[in-house]
């Protein structure tokens, strides 16, 4: 299979529904933490992200979500969305750091680093998107323990030739169409991410990928 980097640009269309799949993620989530204070932080986390990402975004009924994903045909799309959606990793701090932060904003990340996303909650709703896509229900776990892997082999600080070798072994491991989606990990020029990555807001505050993390300081060396 072929492919270029303009077939790794994911159309408006399918960037919008990514996002909305992202809001049912986290709206379930919130709902599940039974602890209030995580969940009072989850919540102010959510509508600052909201604000800067989605303010002027149709929100989706759960039954719409799954109708446009059963529409897509093009399988290199829905693979590019389901691998982006996997290494979705809210209550990260949205501010970018300028100097010193403030007594609040330090406050506020030792808040968000108590929160984590629940696991069975975020591969539960994608192993619904994975189907409503037509993949296997088990192919969002499949996809996460090999992007564990992967970021724990380039943690060691390998060179730049590695470093690809490695990413491309996960295209490889992942196997058909879905495959080609995780060059996304080593290629996130490729991603049309919200256009708001574009203002100076960093994209890991969105869609982190563990392989992007920890390849590029891999390849700097």
């Amino acid at each position: 299979m072929n492919v270029s980097v303009s077939d790794l640009v994911l159309p408006e269309g399918m960037n919008d529904l990514s996002n909305q799949i992202r809001l049912l993620i986290l709206d379930r989530d919130i709902e599940q933490t039974s602890n209030e204070e995580q969940k009072r932080t989850k919540r102010g986390w959510y509508s600052q992200w909201t604000e800067l990402f989605l303010s002027d975004a149709e929100w989706l009924s759960e039954e719409e979500i799954r109708h446009d994903l059963q529409e897509c045909d093009n399988k290199l799309h829905g693979g590019i969305v389901l691998v982006e959606l996997v290494n979705f990793s809210p209550y990260t701090p949205l501010f970018v750091k300028d100097g010193e932060l403030t007594d609040e904003q330090n406050e506020q990340a030792k808040k968000l680093n108590k929160c984590k996303l629940d696991e069975t909650t975020h591969l539960s709703t994608l192993g619904e998107v994975s189907t409503a896509l037509g993949f296997e229900e088990d192919y969002p776990k499949k996809l996460k323990g090999l992007f564990k892997d992967a970021a724990h082999q380039l943690q060691g600080g390998w060179t730049k030739t590695i470093a690809y070798t490695a990413a491309g072994a996960v295209v490889l491991a992942i196997g058909g169409a879905i495959a080609a989606t995780a060059l996304l990990s080593v290629a996130p020029w490729a991603s049309a991410g919200p256009r708001r990555w574009r203002q100076g807001v960093p994209c890991w505050a969105v869609v982190p990928s563990p392989v992007a993390v920890w390849a590029w300081p891999a390849a700097s060396r």
